[in-house]
């Protein structure tokens, strides 16, 4: 089945910052199901995001293209995040975990920076019941299908063949995602 990839493309501190997801459609993509695609991510996905980031973050476009084709189609988008207060490190990212269904592909991970620091207390999420819905909201998403007119998209987990980049070896569907951690600066994994 063919696979689309999608960049969700922001800024935060001056720098970019990009989120890539995969989706798998039962049609034959083209350019308008690209942009079928990119408006039901903009339109249930980036509210999600921006309600976990520092007002701060811009949100810039979304561009999409066929993995193993060659559609592509781009979305200039517009907003920012919906946190006052501090701007966070850069660093700071909250982690979630991409579940797999076999061993067939890896498990999967996001991460959403462009934090605030009204949300973190050292190295933990500040412990507020509306932010922590915020997140598992996120994640409820992140395995979700999303619905066209057209198409339903369905997230997947994909394995690249390394020595030829653009051809996929496997792909499987998100069999659930989670909250992990928060990530800051020299930790990638949770303290202990």
């Amino acid at each position: 089945m063919p696979i689309a990839q999608l960049n969700h493309n922001m800024t935060y501190q001056g720098v970019a910052m990009t989120n890539r997801y995969f989706y798998r459609t039962a049609i034959t993509i083209n350019t308008s199901i690209l942009d079928e695609l990119m408006s039901e991510f903009n339109a249930v996905v980036v509210p999600l995001v921006k309600d976990l980031q520092h007002i701060s973050t811009q949100h810039v476009s979304i561009d999409t293209k066929e993995v193993q084709g060659f559609a592509f189609s781009t979305l200039a988008i517009s907003g920012s995040g919906s946190n006052g207060g501090e701007e966070g490190p850069a660093w700071n990212a909250l982690s979630f975990k991409l579940q797999r269904g076999n061993a067939s592909t890896k498990s999967g991970g996001k991460r959403i920076s462009g934090l605030s620091e009204a949300n973190i207390i050292g190295n933990i999420v500040f412990p507020d019941p509306t932010y922590e819905a915020r997140i598992a909201a996120y994640a409820e998403v992140l395995d979700d299908a999303l619905l066209g007119p057209n198409a339903t998209w369905v997230p997947v987990l994909v394995k690249f063949d390394p020595l030829n980049p653009g051809v996929v070896l496997a792909d499987q569907i998100i069999a659930s995602a989670s909250f992990n951690y928060l990530s800051t600066q020299g930790t990638r994994k949770p303290e202990r």
